[in-house]
């Protein structure tokens, strides 16, 4: 019987000496768990950890940047529309004068039917909210505004044109 007991002891021990150890309380059992190992694989979940953490504090930080540069294009939005506004009001009513002038007058003056051709012409390419809208960038659309004040300041050219005759 001693026999055996010692036949079992050694090979017990060598079973248990071919084991790897590990770090893992979840693996290995009693006898093949590490403290080292687990000191180890605690310090890496640790760096995760902070990983992580640095991972959500970078989103969070491009989150609240872009949130700003869109409030930003927001804003100046808002600002080019009033200004669009603005600009086809005072085209609207600078047409109407110019429309009521030119018909109560008979137009002689070459220089105002050189300009008459020119309204003409840029009524063909006539200023629309659509238009501004289907531009994209900012500086598509204030080209697209300062073509509105160009074509508003001819009107008015052209209404004082015909005033003076």
């Amino acid at each position: 019987m001693n026999k055996h007991i010692a036949v079992l002891a050694i090979t017990s021990g060598a079973l248990l000496s071919g084991c790897a150890t590990t770090g893992d309380p979840n693996a290995g059992g009693l006898f093949n768990w590490s403290e080292s190992k687990a000191k180890q694989r605690q310090q890496n979940l640790q760096y995760q950890a902070v990983e992580l953490e640095n991972q959500i504090q970078q989103h969070k930080d491009d989150q609240l940047h872009y949130t700003s540069i869109k409030q930003q294009k927001s804003v100046e939005t808002d600002v080019m529309e009033a200004r669009l506004y603005k600009l086809l009001d005072e085209n609207k009513r600078l047409k109407r004068t110019f429309k009521e002038l030119s018909e109560k007058k008979s137009i002689n003056n070459q220089q105002l039917q050189q300009l008459i051709a020119q309204l003409q012409h840029s009524k063909q390419n006539q200023a629309t909210k659509d238009g501004f809208y289907q531009l994209s960038g900012a500086d598509s659309r204030d080209h697209y505004l300062q073509a509105i004040e160009k074509e508003n300041q001819q009107y008015a050219d052209a209404i004082l044109s015909l005033l003076e005759d």
